[in-house]
């Protein structure tokens, strides 16, 4: 009767132990499950200043091959302002050129001989290009001297 007794009462201790502590709260935190985001759809826009006057495009076709995406931007006057950027330099700023992967071109009944500029990519996914641009560019005539300034330049673009 003496080990039942022993037996009952360290059964008696063991039960309450793990009763008692299994009563506790639990000191571990729960990290929350982040919300799955959605991307946020990129709107077809090209807009800028040209020479000083609002411009902006009702028309936009952009394609991306091999690396490169070419945006084409057609505003009812029958401007047209055209962005080349190659899609491994990422989001950066990049100087435009003609021999460059970086290119920018303005035409409007005329082509324009591009001088200078510079792209600033500012989002870049498999999804969508978004960024500012800024050019200048010369009337492709040896003898006109008319300058257009392309200032404050939006794009974006959804890609596929």
């Amino acid at each position: 009767m003496k080990n039942t007794a022993k037996f009952l009462t360290a059964l008696l201790i063991i039960s309450l132990s793990v009763f008692s502590t299994g009563c506790e709260k639990d000191n571990d935190s729960i990290t929350p499950t982040p919300p799955i985001s959605t991307p946020v759809p990129v709107e077809k826009k090209v807009s800028a200043k040209v020479n000083n006057v609002s411009w902006s495009a009702t028309s936009i076709s952009a394609w991306k091959m091999y690396g490169m995406i070419n945006i084409t931007a057609n505003a009812p006057d029958g401007s047209l302002i055209g962005i080349t950027l190659d899609e491994s330099n990422g989001i950066g700023t990049f100087t435009a050129g003609d021999y460059d992967d970086t290119k920018l071109r303005y035409a409007k009944q005329v082509n324009y001989l591009f001088l200078s500029g510079s792209v600033e990519v500012t989002k870049l996914s498999s999804s969508a290009v978004v960024g500012t641009f800024e050019f200048s560019c010369k009337e492709y005539d040896l003898f006109s001297n008319v300058e257009i300034n392309i200032t404050n330049g939006v794009f974006s673009f959804p890609l596929k």
